[in-house]
């Protein structure tokens, strides 16, 4: 028997992305081997080879994307089904980070008061504010892993029984970062002062404060990792009719989901009313403005994630 990476056996555990390290088991030697029931994940390239060995039922490899190599000289007995696959469905890069720039604030944007020299020309309203900008659209999720190579080889004295299945497939793209918030409206510009001298004269309202702008799109999902290649030696007649029972799978892995959309931006302030002047009130306070309306929260994210390139499978 011949081994040349480490492996860890995990025993009733979740799959995960990156396994516990639990202490390292060793591949069974000897010449009828037996390989106890859990799941085995490869931290490395693997070579082994057997004269026989059994699997216990609902036994699962799992490649991590590694080469492995099984070569059988005389017997395969799965006492059940055997699962051979490149990573486990939960086995996904980790989700982009959010956007946290928030996008440009909306313009104009003026100081709005309530005693400043640059308000509104005389008697009239202040200015509206301006609508704040998009939310910055979220990052591109990673894409999905690929798939190694899996090897059998099966010697011309070999034989085999039991359900084997190989799922040699590209893992799912992760998923795409959140989009950033909208830009806060530009605050509305202060009204006009009365006209000086004239007891009649009304100050100008404040302008309403510009609307917060739409959350930025969700990033794009990671495109799927690429399916990997199985190549199965066939020794004899006999292990080409039983590979016919096999499910053997190498497509390339689904596309990672669409990022939330970001929240929406914050509404600009109201400008404050016109001030007095030579005898004439001002109404700093009572005619104040609106304030603007929050920014709509985006509900899409950008499209555009592909399938990973399927493998192949090859009988030798």
């Amino acid at each position: 028997m011949k081994q040349t990476s480490t492996v860890f056996l995990m025993l009733l555990i979740p799959a995960v992305a990156h396994p516990q390290a639990l202490p390292p088991a060793s591949w069974p030697s000897g010449p009828n081997a037996v390989l106890p029931k859990g799941e085995y994940v490869l931290t490395g390239d693997t070579e082994l080879a057997y004269d026989s060995i059994t699997f216990s039922d609902r036994t699962v490899i799992s490649t991590s994307g590694y080469e492995f190599d099984l070569q059988i000289r005389q017997s395969l007995n799965i006492e059940g089904t055997l699962t051979v696959r490149s990573y486990a469905p939960t086995q996904i890069p980790p989700q982009i980070a959010a956007v946290t720039e928030v996008g440009a604030r909306g313009a104009p944007h003026f100081h709005r008061g309530p005693d400043i020299q640059g308000d509104a020309p005389t008697e009239q309203d202040g200015a509206v504010g301006g609508q704040g900008g998009r939310g910055k659209s979220g990052a591109e999720g990673t894409n999905g892993f690929d798939a190694g190579v899996i090897t059998l080889r099966f010697e011309p004295a070999a034989k085999a029984s039991g359900k084997l299945v190989v799922l040699n497939v590209g893992g799912k793209g992760g998923t795409g970062g959140k989009g950033g918030k909208g830009g806060p409206g530009g605050d509305g510009q202060q009204g006009g002062r009365c006209e000086a001298f004239n007891i009649q004269s009304e100050p100008g309202r404040g302008g309403t404060g510009g609307s917060g702008g739409p959350g930025g799109l969700g990033g794009r999902g990671g495109d799927g990792g690429r399916g990997g290649h199985i190549l199965i030696r066939v020794g004899s007649k006999e292990i080409e009719d039983w590979l016919k029972t096999a499910e053997l799978r190498v497509v390339g892995g689904d596309p990672g989901e669409t990022g939330p959309g970001g929240p929406g931006g914050d509404p600009g302030q109201p400008g404050f009313g016109g001030r007095g002047a030579q005898l004439c009130a001002g109404k700093v306070g009572e005619k104040i403005g609106q304030p603007g309306s929050p920014g709509a929260d985006e509900t899409k994210g950008l499209d555009g994630a592909a399938e990973g390139m399927n493998g192949i499978v090859k009988l030798l």
